[in-house]
């Protein structure tokens, strides 16, 4: 008992001291602007500056040295006087060895004073340039770092003197950057839970661990450049300010009831037209049943799978057909057109569009293997990306082929976002079928990620990437796996079925055959390492979201204070199914090594004519 005592505190305390350590080593590797090299001129820069902040001529030119000397087109100062604490929350996600490097970071910044080449400021389509307000400023830094995805970095500015922020106004800089407020304050909200828990389960290691906590910010920032103003008195009191902070942001001010009401107006616009359109019947947006396979033209069908709508919660439900023949998958009824709009609707734009982004923004490591894979064979030159969505990939490409032309294509407004972004080169919006004439013979490279299963006509989307390759060209295709061996057991809990917008489920043996008829040759393939590891912790978040009240604007129930309530307690609850899916997962990824297979393959191919 003693023991299992100590377990909490003990690791509270070696948790605190490693972290601070980290953010200690990072404050070191932040490189200091210093006038030297001639910098850029300063009509092809622009100073931004949070209202308040003052930038003398001296730091300026060391700042425009800096731009020169790194070849950076955006770079955020960090005051040498910044406030302890939002100091302790940059360098916990701001690591200065790695994070110009990382194309898909979001934006780490103190929201003071940033210099912008001018180029990106354009794409940028800021008028103000000082004396912005600090939700001003934190919209900037997020889409600054977007549109210099490999070339935004952060120095210290010794001389620069920051202003200080309150709650209530970081709560709106949160909010204007896309974080939910509760998720924000989840992680320093548990730690004093935990210190509590110390302290009351054995008071000697709990006094330890809130010794760890009070002198964390000696530990980051005591000897090293940056010098926090508050430090002495933010350390002594943050057991008690933080706390109290965290209650002020929870409750705001009117800039964030401001947000919230304009939220809830657009909400509310979006709930009206749902509800005309549920009224009318979901069922119509399903075609009439199709007797045979679509892949084979076989009539030996059975019922393979039965889901409702798991991702969003929309109102219907879906079948896949297996083909006994050939072992096609596909949903049978299919969506119509118009079902497509309605289910698509808010998923990866509109009141979906941050969700969207902020999960494909995870997913660096997974793209840049996907590149890696097709490099093994070739350096393109010209690159299409067909389904882009927001161009993630087609960036983390750019990192690596920074000569090759990167194109990207998708039905969505997303296109001229991603070209704006500076993402992709040239951006085509529309059907990939009805475009393909007009790009034939562009593109040495082709890829499909996770784009062929959405297809109404998978088979006439791999003549279309014939038609726009040159022979000798490379097509990428990544799509889920049927055959792996969680998706039957799963069921509607399977990430891959995805429904209702996962139409085909090609076996690979499949696709290899109709890739063959189209004037391909399989040239490689990877199974276990396409592995989406994700599996089981999606399965609880499926189950957890199932369980919870509905707050979205298709649900046929208004919001209101205990249902928030009920969503809240019920992930809650179901926090720890979740941890113990993402526990599973690790613990799947030997197998995936081990028996090359997972829930997702992908297969290069080259035309041969």
């Amino acid at each position: 008992m003693k023991r299992s005592g100590r377990a909490i505190p003990a690791l509270m305390a070696a948790g605190l001291v490693v972290n601070g350590v980290i953010k200690r080593r990072r404050v070191r590797a932040l490189p200091r602007v210093a006038a030297g090299a001639p910098g850029v001129r300063p009509d092809d820069v622009r100073v931004v500056t949070v209202d308040g902040v003052v930038l003398d001529a001296e730091t300026v030119e060391a700042a425009r040295a800096r731009l020169a000397d790194a070849s950076l087109a955006v770079l955020d100062l960090v005051p040498g006087d910044l406030p302890t604490g939002p100091a302790l929350r940059l360098f916990g996600g701001l690591n200065p060895k790695t994070y110009r490097q990382q194309r898909l970071a979001a934006a780490q910044s103190p929201c003071q004073a940033t210099l912008v080449v001018k180029d990106t400021h354009d794409r940028l389509g800021v008028s103000d340039t000082d004396c912005l307000s600090a939700a001003e400023m934190a919209r900037f830094a997020l889409d600054a770092k977007r549109c210099a995805a490999g070339s935004a970095d952060a120095a210290l500015a010794p001389g620069l003197r920051s202003v200080t922020f309150d709650a209530a106004t970081e709560r709106v800089m949160w909010e204007s950057m896309g974080f939910k407020v509760p998720i924000v304050l989840a992680a320093p909200m548990l730690r004093h839970l935990l210190l509590a828990a110390g302290l009351a389960v054995n008071p000697v290691w709990g006094a330890v661990a809130l010794a760890a906590y009070l002198g964390q910010p000696y530990l980051v920032f005591a000897g090293t450049q940056l010098r926090p103003r508050d430090l002495h008195r933010a350390s002594a009191t943050r057991l008690f300010n933080e706390p109290r902070n965290w209650l002020r942001a929870l409750r705001g001010d009117e800039r964030s009831r401001a947000v919230a009401a304009e939220r809830a107006d657009r909400v509310g616009q979006a709930r009206e037209q749902y509800r005309r359109e549920i009224a009318e019947g979901v069922e119509r947006f399903l075609e009439p049943r199709r007797p045979d396979c679509p892949w084979c033209g076989s009539s030996a069908l059975t019922d393979h799978v039965r889901s409702p709508d798991m991702n969003r919660g929309k109102p219907g439900m879906f079948v896949l057909d297996r083909c006994a023949d050939c072992g096609h998958i596909f949903q049978n009824p299919r969506l119509t057109l118009a079902g497509l709009e309605f289910y698509y609707r808010d998923a990866y734009d509109g009141l979906g569009e941050s969700t969207s982004e902020f999960t494909k923004a995870l997913a660096g490591p997974a793209y840049t293997a996907r590149a890696e894979f097709v490099g093994r064979h070739t350096t393109p030159g010209s690159w299409l990306d067909v389904g882009l969505g927001h161009g993630h990939f087609c960036t983390v490409a750019k990192g690596i082929w920074p000569e090759a032309r990167i194109d990207g294509l998708d039905m969505s407004a997303n296109v001229d976002e991603a070209a704006r972004r500076g993402w992709i080169d040239t951006g085509y919006r529309g059907q990939f079928c009805e475009l393909s004439e007009e790009l034939a013979g562009r593109y040495d490279v082709v890829s499909m990620q996770h784009y062929l299963e959405h297809t109404l006509d998978p088979k006439a989307e791999i003549r279309a990437a014939a038609q726009v390759l040159t022979v000798g060209g490379y097509l990428l295709i990544e799509v889920p796996d049927p055959e792996w061996l969680l998706a039957r057991p799963l069921g509607r809990y399977w990430l891959g079925w995805s429904q209702p917008e996962h139409l085909h489920m090609i076996p690979i043996e499949n696709l290899k055959t109709a890739l063959r008829q189209s004037g391909f040759a399989i040239v490689d393939e990877q199974r276990g390492r396409s592995h989406v590891p994700i599996e089981l912790s999606t399965a609880a978040i499926y189950l957890t979201k199932n369980a919870a009240p509905n707050l979205s604007a298709w649900s046929p129930r208004e919001p209101s204070r205990l249902r928030r309530i009920g969503l809240a307690a019920t992930w809650l609850a179901g926090a720890p199914v979740i941890a113990a899916g993402a526990i599973g997962d690790a613990l799947l990824m030997p197998v995936t090594r081990e028996t090359d297979r997972g829930s997702a393959y992908r297969l290069l191919a080259r035309l041969d004519g």
